[in-house]
């Protein structure tokens, strides 16, 4: 499996002209209230929780996946090149 290539999320932020106030006010729509610093922190590699990456996503226009620390990609694209690297059983 390739690994997609990666953007820093405030290039994509900014992209779609978004400032970090922006995104907090539509996290806040979203029910997932954060400081516009927290929006900064989270684009800078800072954990975050799962809500709060799902809100952000969905606040830039992208979906949870694109989100992900690439410590977690590596975790999925490895159990997907397992899964297609083992022999399937045949059924009796």
């Amino acid at each position: 499996m390739r690994i997609p290539p990666m953007v820093p999320l405030r290039a994509i932020r900014e992209a779609h002209g978004l400032t970090s106030r922006d995104v907090a006010a539509r996290m806040a729509e979203l029910g997932h209230q954060v400081h516009p610093d927290s929006v900064l922190n989270f684009e800078n590699g800072y954990p975050a929780s799962r809500a709060m990456a799902n809100a952000y996503a969905h606040a830039v226009g992208l979906t949870a996946v694109d989100v992900r620390r690439a410590a977690e990609l590596r975790e999925l694209m490895d159990a997907a090149d397992a899964s297609t690297l083992t022999p399937a059983r045949e059924s009796a």
